[in-house]
C-alpha cells in the first residue's frame, strides 16, 4: 500500500521548538509609553533644562564677577588681567553657547505632535553635548593659561624659590586638567543617558 507523503504529519525539532520559544518569551527592551507618559517625561525634562541653563548663568556671572575683581587688584600685573580678560570673554561666549545651543524648548500640549517636540529636544541637548568640550570647556582655557603665565611671572618678579614655583604652578594645572577632566566626563554620561531616552520613544 502507498502511503500519502502529504498525510505524515511534520516532525518536530525539540531543539528548535525551544529556541522559538525563548524568543517569544524574551521581553522588549524598552516597553513603549503612553501619550500622557511622554507628556509627563517631556515636562519634567523642560523642568530640569531651564534649572540647569539658570543655574549656569549664575554662575557664570558670579565667576566674571570674581575674576573681574581680582583682576582689579594693584598687585596684579597685566599679563594676569589678560588672562582674566579672555576668561570673562570665554565665560560670556559659553553662556551665550548654552542659551543658543540648549536652551529649553516648551512642550507641546498632548498629542502626536508631543512625540516628535520631545525627541527632537531630546536629539538637540544630546547633540549640544557630543560638541560640548569645543563650546562650553575650550572657550575658558585660553584665559586660565595666560592667567597662570601672569602669575608665574609675577612670582617670579617677586623672587620667589623657584622650586615652590614649580610646585604651585603644577599642582594649579593638575587642578585645572582634573576639573576638565571630569566635566568632559559628566558631559559625555549626559550624552549616554539622552540617548537611550531617545531609543525608548
Amino acid at each position: 500500500m502507498i502511503h500519502d507523503p502529504s498525510s505524515h504529519e511534520p516532525e518536530i525539532d525539540p531543539q528548535g521548538h525551544e529556541l522559538m520559544s525563548l524568543w517569544q518569551s524574551q521581553k522588549k527592551e524598552y516597553d513603549p509609553m503612553t501619550l500622557a507618559q511622554i507628556h509627563a517625561q517631556a515636562l519634567a525634562f523642560e523642568r530640569t533644562v531651564r534649572k540647569r541653563n539658570t543655574i549656569e548663568y549664575v554662575t557664570y556671572a558670579l565667576a566674571i564677577g570674581l575674576t573681574v575683581g581680582v583682576g582689579l587688584e594693584p598687585r596684579m600685573n597685566g599679563v594676569v588681567r589678560a588672562g582674566i580678560a579672555l576668561m570673562a570673554l570665554g565665560l560670556i561666549f559659553v553662556a551665550w553657547q548654552l542659551h543658543r545651543r540648549a536652551s529649553a524648548e516648551t512642550a507641546p500640549p498632548v498629542g502626536e505632535s508631543l512625540v516628535e517636540a520631545y525627541r527632537n529636544q531630546l536629539i538637540r541637548q544630546r547633540d549640544a553635548g557630543r560638541t560640548g568640550f569645543w563650546w562650553y570647556l575650550a572657550p575658558i582655557m585660553p584665559g586660565l593659561v595666560v592667567m597662570i603665565a601672569g602669575l608665574w611671572l609675577k612670582q617670579s618678579a617677586a623672587g620667589e624659590p623657584r622650586p615652590r614655583m614649580y610646585l604651585e604652578i603644577a599642582l594649579l594645572a593638575v587642578v585645572m586638567a582634573a576639573g576638565f577632566t571630569w566635566a568632559a566626563y559628566l558631559i559625555r554620561v549626559g550624552v549616554k543617558s539622552l540617548q537611550k531616552k531617545i531609543d525608548e520613544l
